[in-house]
């Protein structure tokens, strides 16, 4: 843990305008765990191992920024700026991105189990093998996305625009998928057993070899 005076150092440097970043400040940084870190901005380096659980991100400004082995759960990044960053082996379980920006992101082995993606905006990222069982991307702009062999089970996916997405061997197994926007989207191999599909547009949509069954509610 950090003191108090190490804290308001940290803070400061956070929030100043400069963007370069003393070792003495990375090692610091490991730990922000509850951190109110609120409209603060992380420089584009590369952060290993940080302890995010709880903290309070807030309108930061993550950009471009790289992040691997990082613990986040439960962490507030409503409103954060993410585009174009990187996270690896990731844990952000439980935490609330509702409308985040996260475009052009890269996501590999990354946990957003019952996190909160609410209005995100999602456009042109690219993960695999991720985890968001259960996890809210109510009304998200997800345009070209690419989710390879994630597990989105019991995700709610209701009113978000995935146009254009690649969604292969993905599983969406009872997924709510309410009204979703799939137009042109490439769904091969996508398990779609007790997902519910009401009012979901797959005009144009690839559909080879996903696997239904006799709860699956479609269009």
């Amino acid at each position: 843990m950090i003191d108090e005076h190490q804290r308001h150092n940290l803070l400061s440097l956070l929030r100043s305008a400069d963007a370069a970043i003393s070792a003495q400040g990375l090692s610091l940084m490991r730990s922000l765990k509850g951190l109110d870190l609120t409209d603060c901005r992380l420089p584009a380096l590369s952060y290993s191992a940080l302890d995010l659980r709880g903290a309070i991100l807030e309108g930061c400004s993550l950009v471009d920024a790289t992040f691997s082995s990082t613990r986040a759960q439960g962490a507030s990044l409503t409103l954060a700026a993410l585009d174009g960053s990187t996270w690896r082996g990731c844990n952000l379980e439980g935490a609330s991105l509702r409308r985040a920006s996260w475009s052009s992101g890269r996501l590999l082995w990354v946990r957003l189990d019952a996190a909160d993606l609410q209005r995100s905006t999602l456009t042109s990222l690219l993960g695999s093998h991720i985890s968001a069982v259960g996890a809210d991307f109510s009304g998200a702009d997800l345009r070209g996305v690419r989710l390879r062999r994630s597990d989105l089970s019991g995700a709610v996916l209701y009113r978000a625009d995935l146009r254009g997405a690649d969604l292969r061997d993905v599983d969406l197994r009872g997924a709510l998928l309410y009204r979703a926007d799939l137009r042109g989207a490439h769904l091969r191999d996508v398990d779609l057993r007790g997902a519910r599909l009401q009012g979901v547009d797959l005009a144009d949509a690839t559909l080879h070899g996903v696997v239904s069954d006799d709860e699956t509610c479609w269009p």
